[in-house]
């Protein structure tokens, strides 16, 4: 998730792409619309502007960043509580990482 315009190749890799977004910058996020038209998320935080929308294109494929507020006026969750890095999520990057580098050692795996 970058800018305004990014596209994406389908609802999929944009929902990927927001659950990435959201751990690595440490925050939460709710959805408030998530129909085959358009995907809006909104920071967990009630008073945080942070929000962006997608919606989909006349391909009836690709999403585009239509919206993107990137800013926070919150206190972000700490990583410990950050509940999107579900086993899924943690399993599919721990795979990545060791088909990437086969021979890495647990130590290197943890830190």
């Amino acid at each position: 998730m970058s800018d305004l315009g990014s596209k994406f190749k389908d609802v999929e890799e944009f929902r990927l792409c927001l659950k990435q977004f959201g751990i690595q910058h440490n925050f939460n996020y709710v959805l408030q619309k998530n129909d085959s038209k358009a995907i809006t998320a909104k920071c967990i935080d009630e008073v945080c502007k942070w929000h962006v929308r997608a919606t989909r294109l006349p391909d009836k494929a690709t999403y585009e960043i239509r919206v993107f507020q990137e800013k926070h006026n919150c206190t972000r969750v700490n990583k410990t509580m950050n509940d999107a890095a579900s086993g899924k999520w943690i399993t599919r990057h721990i795979l990545q990482d060791i088909r990437e580098n086969p021979n890495m050692t647990l130590k290197k795996l943890l830190s």
